[in-house]
């Protein structure tokens, strides 16, 4: 391959995080996202969709969801979450935190002053300043004493990143007022404005907007935390207020600082920060008013207000200010800690991704749409990529004839030069090396044949999928049975604490097996004599005929996704897809192309069932049409199953839903199968479809023990599904079985708490007329 054209392949691919800025900006704001995306769920109509971006909204939320599985940003919090606890014990108050860098080997906090470490941090005797945790650290105290604890310092923002590459946040709340200067001054307010509006170390902050200018937009998609001032005034009143409020309380209290403040009892929600931005010209409009706001966040006590402001200078402003330079293309700047030598690149959004945020929010408080009649990928046909380049010959191969459905989108999004982590090539490198080489044991489980485990006793066992395939080989990557915090850039652990549930979390509903078989589960819904890719679960490759090394697995599983799901795709949407975050190489990318190709083997007439492209008539990547997919299968059953009627149409959904293993691309590694998040959307949505449509057939037949399984089936995949539960409320009282309801409707209550979500009104009267009957 010419040096040109890796050069620009590389460089759109370090595009594709120009929106992603940090992970913490992208694990908040996929945090809300994964909440309105329940709630939308909960409201759609069945035969109908949510709203899912489009072309440059749909790349930037790619963008996000990428930079989210690089970075996890739960270990901070599980640290500074198990420090409060201890320092309680110890009758302490929380230490002035400055800043924190987070990175894959330990996390560091820089504090303000000098003080002794608590667990799981230490320090050395002349370095009390610095805290230090290994990444690797077993100190941590379990969830369960962690959970009632509330963030210890709710206004940590990320800032951007260390020459090192790790990420590097600061305590606005310890700084009280931060001036921008600088040719991005304004492009990294508005970062600042939508990662404070969707921060994930607080459950709720109050932020404040002067001028429409701050951050257009920003007060209308989430006006549950921004609030849009019309005058420096207003803002003045409103940071005043809470300044006020939360002095009283600290003298109710007898506490001196609002760090002591922080780790007493039942007073977090006294402590709610509030920050208040204003853009260039806001200060010019009212001298005296900016001196007041001044005034107002140094005060002693200190209290849980901020004032971030832009300016082309910082004359006047107090020493307790922090003036920090935006011009990232410039480098990094030295953070003004007392005693500490910190330098930090700023992040800073450019005008048309934080307009593909917005979008993105905005898509999220939409009603639902119709379906579309027969989806296609979104990616159009790509032009030949040049021959005699991969594989040994060209790319691609015949497309076979099968349906694929959703949003994929790799094109890259646009990045300012200079800014984000493609300027940070030690970050970039760790995500790009992320090799099946470090593919563990819990990643990858081979099974002696390639019939499905059995599922849970909640579920009846589904029918064997390919029972006429040969018994050779099935490879699954499926969810971690326990979840901990792990190293910020290789953690598998889950980053968000509310988002479209994975199927271990799944209610486990009070169903014995006994009672859901159900005739003809003997017969399979498919009969290909090829391998099999299934996606509708923890993600699985059956059928394969050749060998393949164990430790190459999980890369070659998802290709093989990718592939079948993806037909006549070419190089540099292939690399987009796999490689996300770029780095991989024509040697890499032909080498797991190679091994696929080799584990797959060939059929019983010598045919590979991944033709090598040397083979085939264009330039693109195909495997053969022989090579099945349960999602195809899947989709063609419900087709039957809905346009007939009878036993043989209600059958047909049984064996669609048969396949479904659990939630679709289920993996344990959160690097993999990004490009598949809308399409598992999609796929959820059929599943969800499919199975209320048999349920309620089942029920109209009096078939309660059917209706019981498809509505399981169905929550399984997502619990957050109200409709489903009522149909399984109304199952359990038709056999008779109010012991398994109540369970039932605990499992219920329990989620929609944990969510912070109200039961719907439809689920009240449906329950409450049931148990009336009793």
């Amino acid at each position: 391959m010419p040096a040109d054209e890796g050069e620009s392949g590389s460089a759109r691919q370090v595009g594709v995080l120009g929106l992603a800025a940090t992970g913490v900006l992208a694990t908040g704001f996929l945090s809300v996202l994964g909440y309105r995306r329940i709630m939308q769920m909960r409201e759609r109509r069945r035969g109908r969709r949510i709203p899912l971006p489009r072309d440059g909204a749909a790349r930037a939320e790619h963008a996000l969801r990428v930079s989210e599985a690089m970075t996890d940003t739960a270990m901070l919090d599980a640290v500074l979450r198990t420090a409060a606890v201890h320092l309680t014990e110890a009758g302490r108050e929380l230490p002035r935190l400055a800043a924190a860098v987070v990175g894959d080997r330990d996390i560091v906090l820089h504090l303000a002053d000098p003080a002794p470490p608590v667990p799981p941090l230490t320090a050395a005797p002349d370095s009390l300043q610095r805290w230090t945790c290994p990444t690797a650290t077993r100190d941590l105290l379990p969830e369960a004493e962690t959970n009632d604890v509330d963030a210890p310092y709710p206004a940590l923002v990320s800032l951007g990143w260390d020459p090192d590459g790790r990420l590097v946040l600061v305590d606005l709340e310890h700084i009280g007022h931060l001036h921008l200067t600088g040719p991005a001054r304004d492009r990294v307010l508005r970062t600042l404005a939508l990662e404070l509006a969707t921060s994930e170390f607080t459950h709720h902050a109050d932020v404040g907007l002067v001028g429409e200018e701050a951050a257009p937009g920003l007060e209308e998609e989430l006006p549950e935390r921004v609030t849009l001032h019309q005058s420096p005034g207003q803002g003045l009143a409103a940071l005043r207020a809470r300044h006020s409020e939360q002095t009283r309380a600290l003298s109710l209290l007898d506490a001196a600082t609002m760090q002591h403040a922080r780790t007493g009892v039942d007073t977090a929600a006294a402590w709610t920060p509030y920050l208040l931005l204003l853009a260039d010209g806001s200060e010019d409009a009212d001298e005296d008013v900016l001196d007041e706001l001044l005034e107002t966040v140094a005060a002693e006590p200190r209290t849980a207000t901020v004032l971030i402001t832009t300016g082309e200078a910082s004359p006047g402003l107090p020493g307790s200010s922090w003036t920090l330079h935006a011009e990232p293309e410039a480098g990094p700047v030295r953070l003004p800690i007392a005693g500490e030598e910190l330098d930090c690149t700023v992040q800073a959004l450019s005008d048309e991704d934080f307009a593909y945020a917005l979008e993105i929010l905005a898509t999220s408080r939409d009603t639902d749409v119709p379906a579309p009649e027969q989806e296609s990928p979104a990616l159009g046909t790509q032009p030949a990529a040049p021959p005699a380049d991969d594989d040994g010959g060209r790319a691609g191969g015949a497309v076979p004839d099968a349906p694929v459905t959703g949003d994929a989108v790799f094109p890259t999004v646009a990045a300012d030069a200079g800014s984000g982590p493609g300027q940070v090539p030690n970050l970039m490198a760790q995500f790009a090396s992320f090799d099946d080489s470090e593919d563990g044991e819990e990643n990858a489980v081979v099974h002696g044949s390639e019939n499905p485990a059995r599922p849970a006793e909640s579920s009846p066992p589904p029918p064997d999928a390919q029972p006429d395939a040969p018994a050779l080989q099935t490879v699954a990557q499926g969810p971690e049975a326990a979840r901990k915090p792990m190293p910020a850039l290789h953690s598998p652990m889950k980053a968000v604490s509310i988002r479209l549930p994975e199927t271990e979390n799944a209610p486990a509903l009070p169903v014995a097996e006994a009672e859901l078989d159900l005739p003809g589960q003997g017969h399979s819904p498919s009969s290909a004599a090829g391998p099999v890719v299934r996606v509708l679960g923890p993600v699985e490759l059956t059928g394969a005929r050749g060998t393949t090394e164990r430790k190459r697995e999980g890369r070659s599983i998802e290709l093989a996704a990718w592939l079948v799901l993806h037909p006549g795709s070419d190089r540099h949407v292939l690399d987009e897809a796999m490689w996300p975050a770029g780095g991989t190489t024509r040697k890499y990318r032909n080498a797991t192309v190679s091994r696929l190709r080799t584990w797959l083997g060939e059929d019983d007439d010598g045919n590979a069932y991944f033709p090598a492209i040397s083979s085939t008539p264009d330039a693109r990547y195909a495997l053969s049409p022989t090579v099945g997919c349960d999602w195809h299968q899947f989709q063609h059953l419900v087709r039957t199953g809905k346009q007939a009627g009878g036993p043989h149409a209600d059958q047909a959904l049984r064996d669609a839903l048969s396949l479904v293993r659990g939630r679709p691309f289920a993996s344990s590694d959160r690097s993999r199968y990004r490009w598949a998040d809308h399409l598992a959307l999609v796929m959820i949505m059929e599943i969800i479809d499919t199975a209320d449509l048999l349920a309620e057939r089942c029920l109209a037949a009096r078939d309660p023990r059917g209706a019981l399984w498809a509505a399981t089936k169905g929550l399984d995949v997502a619990p957050e599904i109200e409709s489903l539960y009522r149909i399984l409320f109304r199952a359990y009282a038709a056999i008779g079985d109010y012991d398994a309801l109540e369970r039932a409707a605990q499992k219920l209550k329990d989620f929609n708490e944990e969510n912070d979500i109200e039961t719907e009104e439809d689920t009240l009267t449906v329950l409450n007329g049931l148990m009336a009957s009793t």
